[in-house]
């Protein structure tokens, strides 16, 4: 129904072709490692543990991802076209700048509640998913950590993806991937679910890692500053929802509250500084 709608003349752009069919194939491997990372853990709990306990699995990785994942997949939807609008417009100088904003539009949004899971994700958990699922709920602190460390690690890399070196990307993606593969298989059988969940965990971390180590400095830098701010008011919320309160549902509202607040306050800051940067 489209293809009738459409107008103009059709043109085959031979340089554009060229360009897909040199960088695109060594993209592709990277889609192969997202595919075993999220599944070689159940393929192997089916094989060890049989399908009951993969349900279990799954409820305890879903909420982990879910919460976390939709944050951190919301901070890169709303970062990267920033990054890439300056990465054309004004080089490695530009996007510098453009990953440091995203990184502290990451560190706020998603630390607080990547702690909040850590801490709580126990009683969370079953509250959420009910008696039958309550095993689920050992998993998911370790799953939340994992999450994050992938989204941490995508801050790191972008001067491989702004300068098209997929291959490198790739690389390291289905590296870690061979490492959650190997992991699982020799986690799930002595410790079951707990061993698949630290198999995640290894992944992300040795990815994290490794793109640290590779980062290009001028480009992808790590700013630590609005990390550590984020994991103060996060120590904080702790230490009154759980140090206070004693944790429970009172202790989960006061971590709430008091990060919510810190949050809010970094962004009048932020905002505050943003204008007097556009005042001069």
């Amino acid at each position: 129904a489209l293809w009738r709608r459409l107008q103009g003349h059709r043109l085959l752009d031979a340089a554009a072709a060229i360009e897909v069919l040199r960088v695109g194939p060594r993209s592709l491997p990277f889609s192969v490692s997202a595919w075993l990372e999220r599944l070689a853990d159940r393929l192997v709990l089916q094989f060890f543990a049989g399908t009951a306990v993969v349900g279990v699995y799954s409820v305890g990785y879903a909420l982990g991802e879910r919460i976390i994942g939709s944050l951190v997949q919301a901070v890169f939807m709303m970062a990267w076209p920033r990054i890439l609008a300056a990465w054309n417009e004004g080089g490695p100088t530009a996007a510098r700048h453009a990953i440091a904003d995203a990184q502290r539009l990451y560190a706020w949004i998603t630390v607080g509640p990547a702690v909040f899971l850590a801490v709580f994700g126990v009683p969370f958990t079953r509250w959420i998913a009910g008696p039958a699922y309550h095993d689920a709920a050992t998993v998911v602190p370790t799953i939340t950590v994992a999450i994050w460390l992938g989204g941490f690690g995508s801050y790191l890399n972008r001067h491989l993806e702004l300068t098209k070196r997929f291959g490198v990307l790739s690389g390291v993606s289905l590296a870690g991937a061979g490492v959650n593969v190997i992991l699982n298989v020799l986690l799930v059988p002595p410790f079951g679910m707990e061993g698949a969940a630290l198999a995640t965990l290894a992944n992300y971390a040795f990815n994290a890692t490794v793109f640290y180590v590779l980062r290009d400095r001028q480009i992808s830098a790590l700013h630590l500053a609005p990390f550590a701010r984020a994991g103060g008011a996060s120590a904080v919320a702790v230490a009154v929802g759980v140090g206070a309160l004693g944790g429970g549902w009172p202790g989960m509202a006061a971590f709430v509250t008091v990060y919510l607040v810190s949050f809010v306050l970094a962004l009048v800051r932020r905002g505050s500084a943003a204008a007097r940067e556009d005042l001069g």
